[in-house]
């Protein structure tokens, strides 16, 4: 009769990329060994943090961890209308960078399933602390429904943790307390309307992007003129200028860190650059900051 936890045979069972099959193994061995007892948790927290997005375009999705206890991996499944969204990309954040692994798979629709932990869980670990372990890049699809839109994070079915943390020996598998997000989808960019804009004067997308610590601006101009390039948050409020002032003809590039003008460093989360002449013509694109 097999004995092997319940836990431990579906993930197994999962299908991971081709290209992880070791580091699946070494997870699943690590985050969950026959020994491992299941606490659940009523002050340790996973939740979704509520986001923006625009139809035709991508959204980002932070996940945040509150945890009392020094974490040696998590897991994550998240669900969402499939008929919306897409998922695109996973990304850790620097909270998480002590993690020497992290897989996802996004196989199936309207699922996104993620997992990260460290080889050396005893000596590198999440710390206890809150905040931004993970984010999640969904694609909004071009036939979207403008409205709001649940994000769960939801096992596959009761009995059956796949939103979970482990303790850095590996003998204990969390249940955290989950809460799920929002994503307001909007018909479109929150910044103004702008011109169409002749091939004289355009702006690159940012690189790279989302970016943590730098990103590249650049634009081109084919005679010198008075332009300005200005930072906005989601809210549509200004968070500095980049550049006011003549630009030379050809390629100028500038270098953003995500500080605002008030010399402060800026939370993670979506924020538009817009380039615009004296003339009055302006083009906008935007770009994702993640900490």
């Amino acid at each position: 009769m097999d004995e092997t936890p319940k836990m431990t045979r579906k993930m197994r069972g999962i299908r991971w990329p081709k290209v992880l099959p070791v580091v699946a193994a070494l997870i699943v061995l690590q985050l969950i060994s026959l020994s491992w007892a299941q606490i659940y948790s009523d002050t340790d927290t996973m939740s979704i943090n509520n986001s923006v997005g625009f139809v035709g375009d991508t959204v980002s999705v932070p996940i945040n961890i509150v945890n009392t206890f020094a974490v040696g991996g998590f897991e994550s499944r998240l669900t969402f209308d499939t008929y919306t969204f897409v998922a695109d990309t996973l990304l850790m954040t620097q909270r998480s960078h002590m993690y020497d692994l992290f897989g996802n798979y996004f196989g199936d629709p309207g699922v996104a399933s993620f997992f990260a932990t460290s080889f050396h869980p005893i000596e590198n670990n999440l710390p206890i602390g809150r905040g931004e372990v993970a984010m999640l890049i969904l694609r909004i699809r071009n036939s979207a429904i403008p409205g709001a839109y649940t994000i769960n994070l939801q096992d596959s079915e009761p009995g059956v943790h796949e939103n979970a943390l482990s303790n850095i020996y590996g003998d204990s598998l969390i249940i955290p307390v989950l809460v799920p997000g929002q994503i307001d989808v909007m018909p479109s960019s929150s910044v103004g309307n702008d011109e169409p804009l002749p091939q004289a004067f355009d702006i690159a997308q940012n690189y790279p992007n989302p970016f943590n610590s730098k990103t590249e601006i650049s634009f081109n101009l084919n005679v010198p003129s008075q332009v300005r390039l200005t930072i906005y948050d989601i809210l549509g409020h200004k968070v500095t200028d980049l550049y006011n002032g003549e630009a030379p003809a050809g390629r100028t590039i500038i270098v953003w860190d995500g500080i605002g003008e008030n010399g402060k460093n800026l939370n993670s989360g979506i924020y538009f650059y817009k380039l615009e002449d004296v003339g009055g013509k302006s083009v906008t694109k935007r770009m994702t900051l993640l900490k």
